[in-house]
């Protein structure tokens, strides 16, 4: 079986979904259906690009009344649903991919089709389109998904309405204006559903990328009124952790501390091949008689395509190290390209943080 994402829009995958789509008397023709689907370029087409295709040639048996086929896909939906042992369905993208794509001039009635189709397959993508088209019935829109019973449909007012989602359409006005964005997240900062309070976590990172101070202020308004919404503040400034922020590095008990001392820092071997790892290794000492809370992590600096160099932080642990505590570490870091980091012969370099203050480099050589 194959372990790629887009190979999930299998033959299987098609037949089930005609089953039902025909159940829901949407009347798609099975061998008319594949024909306009898969032709010479299926194999090339990406996840994304096949999800595309797919919505294009479902519109083909929708019919030309576009608020006609958003109440087929909410029929269509419900159906699948009930019948699906998931609740939650990434192949299924494709129907809210079809409202951003044909729905963007019929407003109303594209929203209603969301919050139906959100509780069965993301539409935080979809959305995005109409914040950028009708900004302030979107705004008060989320606002009233909010307040939503089910969960799917506040987490699509928070994750949909993120400035920077990944593999998703920016959104400039929440990038230059955030602020818009505090009353619906401080809404849903206590939220019974953990799921709906990490895409909180989420939005606040992609503003604080912009917006720090914003961002330290929030949480420290929010800081302690439940060891739920401590857990979201952490994951939130996440970003501003990695850059070594002293403000939220203080705000979560983490400061710089003269008794932490780092010995013997070396990697293991100075010449990397890519596809293996970097070894390195190293000893920290508390020297004091208290105490004293640690974040560990490490920077590795790393060549890119156009020859400038690039650095990325990785955490290692967090734990409080008792008075006079000596601690050795050996960490691994693999060189294994994967779809979003890709690694390039040449000078690279290692460097550990303790507690926001890096140490001096090592570098070593991939080739």
């Amino acid at each position: 079986m194959s372990s790629l994402l887009k190979d999930r829009y299998s033959i299987a995958f098609y037949d089930a979904f005609i089953l039902a789509a025909n159940k829901a008397q949407l009347s798609i023709d099975k061998e008319l259906f594949y024909s306009r689907l898969i032709d010479d370029s299926w194999e090339e087409l990406s996840l994304k690009q096949r999800m595309r295709k797919t919505t294009q040639v479902l519109h083909t048996f929708l019919s030309s009344d576009v608020v006609e086929s958003l109440n087929a896909i909410c029929v269509l939906v419900e159906g699948l649903k009930e019948e699906m042992e998931t609740e939650y369905s990434l192949e299924y993208l494709f129907l809210a991919d079809y409202v951003s794509l044909y729905a963007i001039n019929h407003l109303e009635e594209a929203i209603q089709a969301m919050e139906v189709i959100t509780t069965f397959t993301s539409c935080e993508f979809a959305i995005r389109p109409f914040f950028i088209a009708y900004p302030a019935r979107m705004l008060q829109q989320v606002n009233s998904w909010a307040e939503h019973t089910n969960h799917h449909v506040r987490r699509l007012a928070s994750e949909g309405s993120r400035p920077r989602l990944p593999w998703g359409e920016v959104l400039p006005n929440f990038v230059q204006n955030p602020e818009l964005l505090i009353p619906l997240l401080t809404k849903l900062k206590q939220d019974s559903s953990e799921y709906v309070r990490r895409s909180v976590a989420n939005n606040l990172n992609d503003i604080s990328k912009s917006h720090p101070a914003m961002v330290i202020e929030t949480v420290k308004a929010w800081k302690g009124i439940s060891k739920e919404t401590d857990a979201l503040i952490k994951h939130g400034v996440r970003t501003l952790l990695k850059a070594g922020n002293k403000e939220v590095l203080s705000l979560l008990g983490v400061s710089e501390n003269s008794s932490l001392k780092i010995s013997a820092f070396r990697v293991v071997d100075t010449v990397v091949k890519q596809g293996e790892y970097l070894s390195f290794e190293f000893g920290l000492t508390n020297h004091s008689e208290e105490s004293v809370p640690i974040r560990l992590e490490y920077r590795v600096y790393f060549k890119r395509l156009n020859k400038e160099e690039g650095s990325k932080v990785f955490k290692i642990s967090e734990k409080t190290m008792q008075p006079n505590q000596q601690i050795e570490i050996l960490k691994k870091h693999s060189f294994k390209p994967i779809t979003t980091r890709k690694y390039y012969p040449g000078l690279h370099g290692v460097a550990v943080i303790i507690n926001g203050k890096e140490s001096e480099r090592i570098n070593f050589e991939v080739n």
